[in-house]
């Protein structure tokens, strides 16, 4: 809509009509008046002439404050109409940018999964029952320790005390266990695959999920060493995706990916309700990345892409996944486990690095995670 037409709208809106056919009408009055007084200047007195004359200036000034009040209030209703109509059709009130964060916001919270954020911690206290990744693992020696079929045991690459996150697992309805141990083993090789095998990411020969339902205090260091358990303690050679050891921090909230089937829908509402209307040329939305602007576009990539260690939560990869074109593992429906690369040489001693700044994951079926049986594992990893 042209602005003269903007403005011929707001002047015939029904409140300022009235004020303008009052002004209209005062200022006849104030015509008729003089229109009066100057035929019948010679047959009245001119006290009466007088009278006629001031009601007339009077009924002029009253018009003109009319038109003053009048012209106000249609300004005023365009430059709020005019702010609004920019955050309809700019986002300039709301940046863009801005608003893209707060609906990646609002999304989480409405269609996000609940993700345990895993932070390390290179100041961290460790024992030998912390959550931590790396390092000497926590085992009860009256079970087998978890070995290949070459008898070679096993390396902890993470372990999970969940009595400390409790609050955490039970926030997460019921998937993850609210005591115990959950510990991540693999024995890379020198193939450089991690543990992983390429032919079958289910076949758990050289990786192993354990769950610990209880935790036995009375278990000592000293205990563990005497099983001669191997620990990853340099990135020396290609085929050790970590080295050292650190303690860990957690962290909860609902997070949404941009990969999940609804997302692109539900932004696009949601942006509507702001009055940011997405369309792309053809009319046809088939993905986001066609018609927002590349900035925009990469702040909502950064706000809804979870390159971070996790459990639970939504999977991000570098390459692909692979469960969605191969029904042999359709039924790993929920990922476990998720570790990035760590790489940081200010940061601490520990390092993880799967392959070219690669991801790491872990995937169950969610009715067996319930069951807590973590006996059927597909773990895979790709990278850049």
């Amino acid at each position: 809509m042209h602005r003269r037409e903007e403005i011929e709208q707001i002047y015939n809106t029904p409140a300022n009509l009235r004020l303008k056919h009052i002004a209209i009408g005062v200022i006849c009055v104030a015509i008729i008046l003089m229109g009066i007084a100057a035929i019948l200047i010679d047959d009245i007195s001119d006290t009466m002439l007088l009278v006629m004359r001031g009601c007339a200036g009077l009924c002029a000034i009253l018009f003109v404050i009319i038109v003053g009040i009048l012209t106000y209030r249609v300004n005023n209703t365009y430059i709020k109409s005019s702010t609004q109509s920019s955050l309809i059709k700019n986002a300039k009130i709301m940046d863009k940018l801005e608003l893209t964060r707060k609906i990646a916001e609002e999304l989480n919270e409405e269609i996000g999964l609940t993700t345990i954020f895993i932070y390390p911690n290179k100041d961290k206290e460790i024992t030998l029952t912390s959550s931590k990744f790396g390092g000497l693992p926590y085992w009860d020696d009256s079970l087998p320790y978890p070995t290949d079929n070459k008898g070679n045991k096993l390396k902890l690459l993470a372990q999970f005390n969940l009595g400390e996150i409790a609050e955490a697992c039970h926030s997460c309805g019921g998937l993850l266990p609210e005591s115990g141990m959950l510990q991540f083993f693999i024995l890379p090789e020198e193939d450089c695959f991690y543990g992983s095998d390429l032919d079958d990411y289910t076949n758990n020969n050289l990786f192993r999920v354990i769950y610990h339902p209880s935790i036995n205090p009375e278990i000592t260091v000293e205990d563990i060493r005497d099983l001669n358990i191997p620990e990853a303690l340099s990135l020396e050679n290609d085929y050790e995706p970590i080295s050292g050891e650190i303690g860990l921090d957690f962290n909860i909230k609902k997070k949404a990916i941009l990969g999940q089937s609804d997302f692109k829908d539900k932004f696009i509402e949601k942006a509507g309700t702001y009055g940011w209307q997405i369309d792309d040329e053809n009319g046809t939305i088939t993905d986001l990345d066609d018609c927002l602007e590349e900035d925009v576009y990469s702040e909502l990539f950064d706000c809804s892409y979870i390159d971070e260690n996790c459990l639970l939560g939504y999977p991000v990869f570098t390459q692909y996944d692979p469960r969605t074109d191969d029904e042999q593992y359709a039924g790993y429906d929920t990922q476990l486990f998720q570790m990035t690369t760590s790489d940081d040489e200010d940061e601490s001693d520990f390092k993880a690095m799967w392959g070219d700044m690669g991801i790491a994951h872990f995937f169950i079926n969610r009715d067996k995670l319930i069951k807590k049986d973590f006996s059927d594992i597909m773990y895979y990893w790709d990278c850049y």
